[in-house]
């Protein structure tokens, strides 16, 4: 499966957004470093790599760590095995699964140590990505919620995390805004909804409901998008219209998770909590 493809699988890990952007004590670490190489590797899987994928897209779907965990040592082979492979297309595919797989992992699993490594990994094949697929809206889109992760669990690079983030969610909505249900624009939106305001950071409400609007024109049925246009509306305190976004993204999430989406009883959580907050 193409990761630049907005299906299922290619979903903003939302809670990673949602927990970098509730930082309070940031610090001004950089937040980027020079990449380290995939190490070589022995082939510990059986099949093709295409075979290897496809394994790897089953194990994540399911959302269970284990499985979780050999999605990700699949996606980890495929990477350091494509990379020797003159068609770079498996590197590039396994290295944008582990970053979606190594999001999952460091908000949801493992002790504070193991979080941080697991976001830095994340970050480190972002940037690898980055800079061998020059212009890849997948890799810098990926690359801006890895370096949000990181910064969520090491609170030192979350200064200039901001700006980094920023800076690649631009570059992804110039290169394909439309990828992930209009995920860069998504995302953007809860950047300038959460990140503190002048002087410390590039918090405006107003741009981030502009932002928050521009991704409901690429995808209105997608729940994520709903939520963050209810927080936007009640950021600008048009708390009616922010509760009706809430109603609306949880119904849809409803509806997702009837079907077996694997994210969707999180979108659910997520609208009955903003509801909470919202008279």
């Amino acid at each position: 499966m193409n990761p630049t493809h907005g299906s299922s699988r290619t979903r903003v890990p939302f809670i990673v957004v949602v927990l970098f952007l509730a930082l309070v004590g940031m610090g001004c670490r950089s937040a980027l470093r020079d990449p380290i190489e995939l190490a070589p590797t022995q082939s510990v899987e059986s099949g093709s790599l295409d075979e290897l994928l496809e394994r790897a897209e089953r194990s994540f779907e399911t959302r269970v760590e284990t499985d979780v965990r050999q999605a990700l040592i699949f996606y980890d082979e495929v990477a350091a095995r494509g990379r020797e492979e003159t068609d770079r297309t498996h590197y590039r595919n396994g290295l944008l699964g582990a970053i979606r797989v190594r999001l999952w992992l460091s908000t949801r699993v493992g002790e504070p140590d193991e979080r941080r490594a697991t976001a830095a990994r994340a970050v480190n094949d972002g940037q690898l990505c980055e800079r061998d697929f020059v212009g890849d809206a997948a890799c810098v889109y990926w690359l801006a919620l890895a370096v949000g992760a990181q910064a969520r669990e090491r609170r030192s690079t979350a200064i200039d995390g901001l700006d980094v983030m920023e800076d690649r969610l631009r570059q992804a909505i110039e290169l394909d805004a439309t990828q992930d249900h209009g995920g860069p624009h998504r995302v953007l939106a809860l950047l300038y909804l959460r990140a503190p305001g002048w002087p410390t950071g590039p918090g405006d409400p107003d741009v981030g409901l502009e932002q928050a609007r521009l991704a409901m024109t690429i995808d209105d049925s997608f729940p994520p998008n709903v939520l963050v246009l209810g927080e936007a509306l009640v950021a600008v305190t048009e708390d009616d219209e922010g509760r009706g976004a809430f109603l609306r993204a949880r119904a849809m999430a409803e509806a997702w998770l009837a079907n077996g989406h694997p994210e969707a009883a999180d979108w659910v959580d997520e609208a009955n909590e903003f509801l909470q907050t919202v008279q």
